[in-house]
């Protein structure tokens, strides 16, 4: 049977994760730390973005067309596509092949390892923006 908490417990409760009730869940007796509940969801939340940046500079393949290349772009978009776009490189006559958007779902990795090591985007300039063009170029 579930006991009655205090207004002060009931204003500093929180989810539990070992019951479904309060961080001071008196059911339970489990105690959750806010902080900990929170780092452990952003954690499940980043985990897959992490997986999606973890593609940039991979040779991939695309299961339907069979088109293969290197991913050099991947984008997150406002209607919830996760695409990256496949550079296939230079063709018989060394001329740049034209580089196309596929959903990343269709995509397998065909090598091990990406082709050159992928920018930090968590820490230092380019996480900062404070590297690319910072000025308009002049006419």
């Amino acid at each position: 049977m579930s006991r009655t908490m205090s207004k002060e417990a009931e204003r500093e409760a929180r989810d539990c994760d070992a019951c479904g009730g309060m961080s001071s869940c008196q059911d339970c007796g489990a105690i959750n730390s806010t902080e900990d509940n929170m780092d452990s969801k952003k954690s499940e939340k980043t985990a897959n973005i992490e997986k999606h940046f973890k593609l940039l500079g991979m040779r991939v393949e695309d299961k339907v067309t069979g088109m293969t290349g290197v991913v050099d772009s991947i984008s997150f978009d406002l209607y919830g596509c996760i695409q990256a776009i496949i550079n296939p490189g230079l063709d018989k006559n060394l001329k740049q092949m034209e580089a196309r958007w596929y959903d990343i779902a269709r995509l397998r990795v065909v090598e091990e390892g990406p082709v050159m090591s992928p920018p930090d985007f968590e820490f230092g300039s380019i996480s900062e923006g404070k590297k690319g063009p910072a000025d308009k170029p002049s006419m």
